[in-house]
């Protein structure tokens, strides 16, 4: 098995997406707490790299698990995340989360959005309220939909943390010199339960989840901007960037970059 894997268009190593697997079923672990899984139709909205998708095909025994993504490179993924077996008990389909008629009204027990609501703008811009709807229309009454998300602002508790911040305002610079319009859109918690109860949810409320930890993905990631910083067309811009990258990836090398918080909302249909 090569122990490369394309995430998102990108080539990486396969290996610290593994480790942060034990990072993601802990998150999941808390996020699911006192929730029974066990026979419910479930809706995993935006597979990713799969880490959700593997933890409620675990768990939810007879139920029926849909996965759904608009990057079909996330099956494969998925595939050497979970293995056959468990591949083999949930289904996956490449669509766009705007548009599921091929799901009749009211199927769905549960939803569960998983670090799915940022990355809608990039993909289809404007699209959350869409989405939300769309789901909204596939839970059955009393559905419970959970999204899961990254606090959009914070304090950061320790450097490694701050790497982070550093990180993403280099991102931001990038994005702005390749003139890229389509980027992740990131909700505080209060903004996302007005955004749900606005498309018809009821009840929405919140709890964080945790403070972030130490992700060994997010050297990759850093190292992805530093191949996205070398597209920069301006020559002193684009030195100057790698410049930046370089100092930030040469610190994370020593202390790793600790993610960023994370809260999770329940609502009802």
């Amino acid at each position: 098995m090569s122990n490369v894997v394309k995430v998102y268009g990108y080539k990486t190593e396969m290996r610290p997406w593994l480790e942060r697997e034990r990072l993601e079923h802990e998150t999941l672990d808390k996020v699911f707490a006192g929730i029974k899984l066990e026979g419910l139709k479930v809706l995993d909205a935006g597979t990713g790299i799969g880490y959700a998708a593997k933890y409620l095909a675990q768990r939810i025994g007879e139920g029926v698990l849909v996965t759904i993504d608009i990057d079909a490179s996330s099956l494969e993924m998925l595939k050497r995340l979970a293995g056959k077996e468990l591949t083999e008990k949930l289904v996956f389909i490449k669509a766009d989360l705007r548009n599921l008629d091929f799901i009749k009204d009211n199927y769905f027990d549960l939803a569960c959005l998983y670090y799915t609501i940022h990355t809608i703008n990039s993909t289809t811009p404007c699209g959350v309220r869409q989405v939300l709807k769309e789901i909204r229309r596939v839970l059955r009454p009393s559905g419970l939909l959970i999204a899961v998300e990254n606090y959009a602002t914070f304090e950061p508790i320790d450097d490694a943390q701050q790497l982070l911040l550093e990180l993403a305002r280099v991102e931001n610079e990038i994005n702005t010199l390749i003139s890229r319009r389509e980027i992740d859109v990131e909700y505080d918690p209060k903004e996302l339960c007005t955004l749900l109860v606005e498309v018809g949810y009821r009840n929405p409320a919140y709890r964080k989840i945790d403070n972030g930890s130490i992700d060994p993905t997010l050297l990759t990631w850093a190292l992805y901007l530093k191949d996205r910083a070398r597209g920069i067309p301006d020559q002193d811009a684009r030195e100057k960037v790698l410049a930046k990258l370089r100092t930030l990836i040469k610190k994370a090398e020593k202390t790793g970059i600790r993610s960023s918080p994370t809260y999770a909302v329940y609502a009802k249909k």
